[in-house]
C-alpha cells in the first residue's frame, strides 16, 4: 500500500467523520430550532439533513477514492477498454507463438529431412567404398588365377574336368567367370579378357572411387553446412521455445490481469447491487415520507388561529345596510374558506357553511352565529362611523373541517394625508449600490414601517417593494454621488386600513 493511498483512507475517514459530526450538529440543530426544509416538518427537515449528510459521505469517499488510485479509476472508468485491449494482446500473442512453433516445427522437419539425406548419401558413399575394395580383391584374385592358368596351360586338356570346375569356380569368384571352360585356349582367351574386363573395372573404380572421394568431401562439405544449420535452427528454435514461455508467461500474467479485472467488475457489480438495494430502500422511504405528508395535509392546520381571512371597510348606515354588508362578507370569507379545503362540520344545520364567525357577549358567554352577526350589525350601527373589519381565526382548523373566526372591529380614520412625509433620511450617493440598497432597505424596515405603525396601519410597511420602484430609486441616488435627502410621503389620503402606498422624493447631492 503506498503512501499517497495511506493518506488516502486516513482522509476519507476524517472526512467521513467531520461530515458526520457537522451533519448531526445541523440536524440538532434544525430539531432544536423547530426549522423548516423545502416546508417539511422539523422532525422530517433533521432527518432529510441525516440522509443528505450520509449521501454526502458516499459522494466524497468515492471521489477521493477515485482521486488517489489510479488503478481503481481505470478500473471503474476504462474497465471495458482495458479488458478488450488484454484480451487482443493475448490473442496476438498467442496467434504469434502458434505461428512460432509451426515455423519450429517446419524447421525441425527440415533438419530431419536433412538429416535423412545425409543418412542416406553416407550409406551410399559407404556402398561405393565397399564396391571399390571389392573390385581392388577382384583384381589380385584375377592376377592370380592368371598366373595358375599360365602354368595349367600345359595340363588343361589332361585335366578338362579338373578345369571346368575351376572354371565354374572362377565364374563364381569373379562374378563374371568364365562361360566356357572345356577348352583351355577359351580358358585363357577368357581369362585375358576378365584380366582386361578386371583392368578396366579397376580403372573404373579408381575413377568412382576419385568421384566418390570427391562426392564424400562435397558431402561432409554439405554435412558441416548442415551442421551449421542445425545449430542456427536449433539456437532458433531454443530462441523460438524462450520466446514461447515469454509469450506464456505473459498469457498468464493477461490471464491474472484479466481475473483481476474481472474481480474489479464482481466488486463493482457488487457496488451497483448494493446501491440499487439502497436506491429501493430510499424509494421506499421517500414513499413513506409522501404518505406520511399527505398524512400531515388532513392533519395539519389549514389556518391557525390568528390568521386573517379578509379585510373590509363597513361604511355608516343603518341596520339593514350593514346587515347586508356583513352578509356579503360572511359570504365571501365562505367561499375562500371552502377553496382552501375546509368543509362542512354541521352540514343539516348549516348546509352550505364552512366558516363560522363566533363572539362573545359583555359577560364573556360565547355566542353562535346566530346571535353573534346581529349583535356585531347593532354594534356598527351603533357607531355611527365607517368601521374595518378584519375576521380572526380564533382556534386552529385542519383540512375538511369547519373555521371558526371572530370579527375585530376598528373604527376607520385617516392615518396620512395626501402629500404627508412619513419618514426621512440621508443616504450617501458615493457609495456602492449594494450599501445604498442595505441604507434603503433599512430605512423601510424600520423607520417607514415604525411610522405606520405609530399611525395605527393595521398594515405596517414592508420593504419588499417591486423591482420598477426599487432599482430605479437605487440608481437615482446612485448617480447624485453625494449625500441625498429621501423622503417617504404619501400621495394620497391613507386609512388604517389601507394597503401602504408610499411615494420617495430626493433632495441634495450632484444631480447629473
Amino acid at each position: 500500500m503506498g503512501w499517497n493511498v495511506a493518506l488516502g483512507l486516513v482522509a476519507v475517514i476524517l472526512g467521513a467523520g467531520f461530515i458526520a459530526y457537522l451533519g448531526d450538529s445541523i440536524g440538532r440543530y434544525v430539531g432544536r430550532r423547530r426549522l423548516t426544509v423545502l416546508g417539511l416538518r422539523p422532525k422530517k427537515s433533521a432527518i432529510l439533513v441525516t440522509v443528505g449528510t450520509g449521501m454526502l459521505i458516499a459522494f466524497i469517499s468515492t471521489g477521493i477514492l477515485l482521486l488517489i488510485s489510479r488503478d481503481l479509476r481505470d478500473r471503474l472508468l476504462n474497465y471495458d477498454t482495458r479488458v478488450r485491449e488484454l484480451t487482443s494482446a493475448a490473442d496476438a500473442q498467442r496467434t504469434e507463438a502458434e505461428s512460432q512453433r509451426a515455423a519450429a516445427d517446419a524447421s525441425r522437419a527440415e533438419l530431419e529431412r536433412a538429416m535423412k539425406e545425409l543418412t542416406t548419401q553416407r550409406a551410399a558413399v559407404e556402398r561405393e567404398r565397399t564396391a571399390a575394395q571389392q573390385a581392388a580383391d577382384q583384381r589380385q584374385t584375377a592376377e592370380r588365377r592368371l598366373e595358375t592358368a599360365e602354368g595349367n596351360l600345359s595340363r588343361a586338356q589332361a585335366t578338362l574336368s579338373q578345369a571346368e570346375r575351376r572354371s565354374a569356380e572362377a565364374q563364381r569368384a569373379y562374378q563374371q567367370a568364365s562361360r566356357d571352360a572345356q577348352e583351355k585356349a577359351a580358358e585363357a582367351a577368357e581369362a585375358r579378357d576378365r584380366l582386361g574386363q578386371a583392368t578396366d573395372d579397376l580403372a573404373q573404380a579408381n575413377t568412382r572411387v576419385q568421384a566418390l572421394a570427391t562426392e564424400r568431401a562435397a558431402l561432409e562439405a554439405g554435412l558441416d553446412e548442415l551442421k551449421q544449420q542445425n545449430d542456427t535452427t536449433l539456437a532458433q528454435l531454443t530462441a523460438t521455445q524462450e520466446a514461447l514461455t515469454q509469450t506464456r508467461l505473459e498469457e498468464a500474467e493477461s490471464r491474472a490481469q484479466l481475473a483481476e479485472a474481472k474481480s474489479a467488475y464482481d466488486d463493482l457489480r457488487t457496488l451497483t447491487t448494493n446501491a440499487l438495494t439502497e436506491l429501493r430502500s430510499l424509494e421506499a422511504r421517500a414513499e413513506q415520507a409522501r404518505i406520511d405528508f399527505n398524512r400531515s395535509i388532513t392533519t395539519r392546520p389549514l389556518f391557525r388561529a390568528g390568521d386573517e381571512l379578509e379585510r373590509a371597510l363597513i361604511l355608516r348606515g343603518g341596520l339593514t345596510s350593514i346587515e347586508s354588508a356583513l352578509a356579503r362578507l360572511v359570504s365571501r370569507i365562505n367561499v375562500y374558506a371552502r377553496e382552501a379545503g375546509a368543509g362542512e362540520t354541521d352540514p343539516t344545520r348549516l348546509p352550505g357553511i364552512v366558516a363560522l364567525p363566533i363572539g362573545q357577549d359583555s359577560a364573556g358567554n360565547l355566542l353562535e352565529t346566530e346571535d353573534y352577526l346581529p349583535q356585531l350589525a347593532d354594534r356598527l350601527v351603533a357607531s355611527g362611523a365607517d368601521n374595518w373589519l378584519e375576521p380572526i381565526v380564533v382556534i386552529n382548523s385542519i383540512r375538511g373541517g369547519s373555521i371558526y373566526y371572530t370579527f375585530h372591529v376598528t373604527p376607520d380614520r385617516t392615518a396620512f394625508r395626501a402629500g404627508d412625509v412619513v419618514a426621512t433620511t440621508t443616504i450617501d450617493g458615493a457609495q456602492t449600490e449594494q450599501s445604498i440598497t442595505r441604507e434603503l432597505y433599512a430605512f423601510i424596515a424600520q423607520e417607514l414601517r415604525g411610522a405606520t405603525v405609530a399611525a395605527g396601519m393595521l398594515t405596517p410597511a414592508s420593504a419588499d417593494l417591486p423591482a420598477d420602484v426599487w432599482l430605479p430609486l437605487v440608481r437615482a441616488i446612485r448617480e447624485r454621488g453625494g449625500p441625498v435627502q429621501l423622503q417617504a410621503y404619501t400621495p394620497t389620503n391613507l386609512s388604517i386600513g389601507d394597503l401602504p402606498n408610499f411615494s420617495f422624493r430626493l433632495t441634495g447631492g450632484e444631480t447629473p
